[in-house]
């Protein structure tokens, strides 16, 4: 079995969305743990703030079937149209294990996990000790690392 970890992301109808990314990830993964909603300001320009979790799921099948069977199927069933400013739904594949790898031109694990705050704080809520395997330091580290003065801690949504 593989650990997958994702970040899962919307900025419109975004709470009930995320809801409907986690319930039917259960459907159709081994979903192991949810972290807290992050809620993060629009950078794009659309007015939208995102809502941003992470979501760990146990699965064997690899990366590239996974997206294409389970994670675009969620994103076209919540209406996700690409290349828009509106996003109902993004399921994303940030790390597999502790593997280092691509896959449709994506790398894994994901740069933006060194990057973005709204990436790497809700991964560090579900996985704090999980190394990550370029930088060689635990997901709770990077998160202390990054500016998260931006991100909103939203306790009033519940996705587990």
């Amino acid at each position: 079995m593989n650990q997958f970890y994702l970040s899962v992301g919307s900025n419109t109808d975004a709470a009930n969305n995320l809801k409907a990314i986690v319930r039917a990830l259960r459907k159709q993964t081994e979903v192991m743990a949810v972290s807290s909603v992050y809620e993060s300001p629009d950078t794009e320009g659309g007015g939208h703030a995102y809502l941003n979790a992470a979501v760990q799921v146990a699965d064997k099948r690899p990366p590239a079937t996974l997206k294409r069977e389970v994670f675009r199927p969620i994103e076209e069933d919540l209406g996700r149209e690409r290349n828009k400013q509106a996003v109902t739904a993004d399921i994303d594949i940030v790390m597999v294990n502790s593997d280092v790898l691509s896959y449709e031109g994506r790398e894994i694990p994901d740069p933006g996990i060194l990057r973005h705050a709204h990436i790497a704080r809700p991964l560090a809520d579900i996985a704090p000790n999980l190394v990550h395997p370029l930088a060689e330091q635990p997901l709770s580290a990077i998160a202390g690392q990054l500016d998260v003065s931006s991100l909103k801690r939203r306790d009033d949504i519940a996705l587990a």
